[in-house]
């Protein structure tokens, strides 16, 4: 009965068990899957994040190196 039964009784008082709707636990999974999921955007952005700011860095450094170059051939 810990599963959420519920005990009902019928003619005669004879008990029954009602079994809980499949739609609450349908809720329920549907409710833990939309958390993994949020989380698992939110991961795979921060990722792509990274992966952006880590191009743009060597981009940035390369042009810093490049402009050293030439400023030390300028002198």
């Amino acid at each position: 009965m810990d599963d959420g039964q519920k005990i009902r009784y019928g003619a005669g008082g004879t008990p029954y068990y009602e079994q809980p709707s499949g739609i609450e636990k349908e809720k329920e999974a549907l409710d833990i899957s939309m958390k993994q999921s949020v989380t698992a955007k939110k991961e795979r952005q921060d990722k792509v994040k990274k992966k952006e700011k880590k191009v743009i860095q060597e981009i940035m450094g390369d042009d810093l190196k490049e402009e050293k170059e030439m400023l030390d051939e300028i002198i």
